[in-house]
C-alpha cells in the first residue's frame, strides 16, 4: 500500500462516520476540542490551546453545541463566562 493510498482510506473512513456539519473540520482540532471538553474548559482557554481564532472557534461550538456532543454552562452572575464540557453522545 503507498502513502497516499493509506491516507485516502483515512480521509473515506473519517467523513463516512463524522455528521455531515463536520466533515470539513479538521480532525486535530475537533478531536482536541472534544478531549478538552471532557475535563470542562472555557473558550479563552480553547482559543490558547487549539490555536485558532475566535471567530472560527465560536462557529464550531456552535455546530457541537446543536449535534449535542458538548454542552454549555454559563454563570447567571457573569454572562460572558462560559465552560464547554463534552456529552456522552
Amino acid at each position: 500500500m503507498t502513502a497516499s493510498y493509506t491516507f485516502a482510506k483515512m480521509v473515506s473512513a473519517w467523513k463516512s462516520i463524522v455528521p455531515p456539519e463536520l466533515r470539513d473540520e479538521e480532525p486535530r482540532i475537533l478531536l482536541r476540542l472534544l478531549a478538552l471538553g471532557n475535563v470542562g474548559i472555557q473558550q479563552s482557554e480553547l482559543i490558547q490551546e487549539l490555536g485558532i481564532r475566535q471567530s472560527r472557534l465560536s462557529k464550531l461550538l456552535s455546530k457541537l453545541t446543536n449535534l449535542e456532543l458538548i454542552a454549555m454552562q454559563e454563570l447567571l452572575s457573569d454572562r460572558r463566562w462560559r465552560r464547554y464540557r463534552s456529552t456522552d453522545a
